[in-house]
C-alpha cells in the first residue's frame, strides 16, 4: 500500500473536515481526522481527535483508536502512557499482536527484558502463521542482549527463513556464531552475507575471524585486507591481522600490524603481548619481557602477560623475578591449574619442593586429564627423598600421556640431580614405563650433546629482530 504524500493527507483533513461539520459525532471521522495528524506529525492535534472520538467509541471499537494514543505518546517519549493505552488495546483484545509487540519494544527500552520476552512471544504465538519478521528480529535482538544466544540464534534464522535476503540477519548470525566459537558456521553465514553484496567493511572482518579460528591463515589475512581496503580503520582488526601473519609464518608482518596497532591505540595491550611472544619465541626473552612489561602497564591484571613473563624469568634463571610475576597471576586466579602448573615448575628450579608439591598435586586435582601436575608431582617428591611416591606419580602421568617424557625430559634433568633419577627409577614397578622415562632421557642427553658438539644450538633470530637488535 502507497503511503499518501503530504499534499494528499491535508486533502483528506481537509475533506474530513467538511463532512464533521455536517456530522459532528461520527466517531470514524474523529478517528481519521487524527491519524490523518499522526502522518503529519502533528502529534498534539492528532492526540486531541482520537480522544475526541474515544468520547463516542466502546469496546472493540475504541481498538485502534488507543492503538494509535499510544504510538502519539511513545513518539512523544512518553512510554509510560503509551503503555497505559497499549494495555486498554489488550483488555479489549488479548490477542492483539500490535499491541504486545509494542509493549514489548516499551520494556526492552527500559530493559525490563523478561517482561519483553513475555509480549514478544504471545506477540508471536498470536501472530497465525507466525511470518511477522519485525517480530522475529526483536526477540533476537532482546534475547542477546539476556546473553541467550543460542535461542537469538534460532529466531534469527526465522527471519532469514521469511526473508532469504535480510542481509541484517545472515550478519547477526555469523556474529553469534563467532561468539559461540562455531567457526563453520560463522563462515557460512559470512559468505552468504557476502554473496547478498553487502558493503559492510565488518563482514570481511567477521569472515577473517571464521577463518583464523579454522586455522585458514591464508584465508584470514585475505578477508582482514578487504576490511581494511574497505574503510574499516579498527585496531583489533589490525591486531588479528598480525595474528594471522604470525600463524601463516610472517613474523615480520606480524610485527609491523601490531606495532601500527599500538600506535594507533596506546591502549592496545594484545597487541603488546603478542610483540612479546614473537620476541619469546625467538629466545630473545629480554626483550620478550620488556614487552610484557609495556603490556602489563596498560593491564597489570593480564594474566597470560604474567604467565609467560614469568616463563622469560625461568628461562633466563631469574627464578626470584619468575617467582613474583606467577604469584600475582595466582593471587588473581588462585584455582587455575595452568597458572599452579608453572608455579610448581618455578618452585622446583627455586629448590623449594614442598611448596611445589603442594601447587602441583592441587592442579593434578583440578585436572585429572593433565599429566603435568603428576609429573611435577614426581619430581617435588623425589627432591624431598620420598622416591616410592614419586614413582606412583611418574607412572600416573604417563598413563594419562605416554609420550610426557619425551615433552619434559629437559625440566627433568634440570630439577632433579642424577642420584636422584636414579633412585626414582629403581622404585618403578611398571617395567614399560622405566623403559620409556629412561629412554627419553637418553635420547634428550644425546641430542644435547650433538648440539654442543657441532656448535648447532637454536640461536635463530628472524632478520627484522636482528635490525631491532642493533
Amino acid at each position: 500500500m502507497e503511503i499518501p504524500t503530504k499534499e494528499e493527507v491535508k486533502k483528506i483533513i481537509e475533506e474530513l473536515n467538511n463532512k464533521l461539520k455536517d456530522e459532528p459525532e461520527n466517531a470514524v471521522y474523529w478517528h481519521d481526522l487524527g491519524v490523518a495528524h499522526m502522518h503529519l506529525e502533528e502529534w498534539k492535534e492528532a492526540k486531541e481527535y482520537l480522544e475526541h472520538a474515544l468520547t463516542f467509541l466502546k469496546g472493540k471499537d475504541a481498538l485502534t483508536a488507543h492503538y494509535h494514543l499510544g504510538t502519539i505518546y511513545a513518539e512523544q517519549g512518553l512510554l509510560d502512557k503509551a503503555l497505559e493505552e497499549w494495555k486498554k488495546v489488550i483488555e479489549i483484545d488479548e490477542r492483539n499482536v500490535f499491541a504486545h509487540y509494542s509493549i514489548a519494544k516499551v520494556y526492552a527500552q527500559k530493559e525490563l527484558l523478561d517482561a519483553s520476552l513475555m509480549h514478544l512471544r504471545k506477540a508471536d504465538r498470536y501472530n497465525t502463521n507466525r511470518s511477522i519478521k519485525i517480530i522475529h528480529q526483536t526477540m533476537a535482538r532482546v534475547l542477546m542482549l539476556k546473553g541467550e544466544y543460542a535461542e537469538a540464534i534460532d529466531r534469527w534464522e526465522k527471519v532469514s527463513e521469511i526473508d532469504k535476503e535480510d542481509i541484517d540477519a545472515h550478519h547477526q548470525l555469523a556474529m553469534l556464531h563467532l561468539h559461540l566459537n562455531n567457526m563453520e558456521e560463522a563462515q557460512s553465514y559470512c559468505n552468504k552475507e557476502i554473496s547478498l553484496g553487502s558493503n559492510d567493511p565488518s563482514i570481511f572482518y567477521n569472515a577473517g575471524l571464521a577463518a583464523l579460528g579454522l586455522n585458514q591463515h591464508e584465508e584470514a589475512i585475505k578477508q582482514f585486507k578487504k576490511a581494511i581496503k574497505q574503510g574499516l580503520d579498527d585496531t583489533n582488526l589490525k591486531t588479528n591481522l598480525g595474528e594471522a601473519y604470525a600463524r601463516n609464518g610472517q613474523p615480520d608482518e606480524a610485527l609491523n600490524m601490531w606495532k601500527q596497532a599500538i600506535t594507533e591505540d596506546k591502549s592496545n595491550y594484545n597487541a603488546s603481548f603478542n610483540i612479546g611472544i614473537v620476541y619469546f619465541d625467538n629466545k630473545l626473552y629480554k626483550r620478550a619481557i620488556e614487552e610484557w612489561d609495556r603490556t602489563l602497564k596498560i593491564n597489570p591484571d593480564y594474566l597470560p602477560a604474567l604467565v609467560t613473563r614469568a616463563s622469560a624469568y625461568l628461562n633466563l634463571k631469574e627464578y626470584e623475578k619468575a617467582y613474583k610475576s606467577i604469584t600475582k597471576a595466582k593471587q588473581l586466579d588462585p584455582d587455575n591449574d595452568i597458572i599452579r602448573i608453572n608455579l610448581a615448575e618455578i618452585l622446583l628450579y627455586m629448590d623449594k619442593p614442598s611448596q611445589a608439591l603442594e601447587e602441583a598435586q592441587s592442579a593434578a586435582v583440578k585436572n585429572n586429564k593433565s599429566p603435568l601436575g603428576f609429573l611435577l608431582s614426581a619430581c617435588a617428591y623425589s627432591k624431598m627423598g620420598n622416591y616410592k611416591q614419586g614413582a606412583l606419580a611418574l607412572e600416573q602421568s604417563y598413563e594419562i600421556n605416554s609420550q610426557i617424557f619425551e615433552l619434559t625430559a629437559s625440566l627433568i634433568t634440570k630439577v632433579l640431580t642424577q642420584s636422584e633419577i636414579k633412585y626414582l627409577i629403581s622404585h618403578l614397578e611398571d617395567e614399560k614405563v622405566e623403559d620409556n622415562f629412561v629412554t627419553s632421557l637418553e635420547e634428550y642427553e644425546k641430542r644435547i650433546k650433538e648440539l654442543d658438539k657441532n656448535g648447532k644450538e637454536n640461536k635463530r633470530v628472524d632478520k627484522l629482530l636482528r635490525n631491532l637488535l642493533k
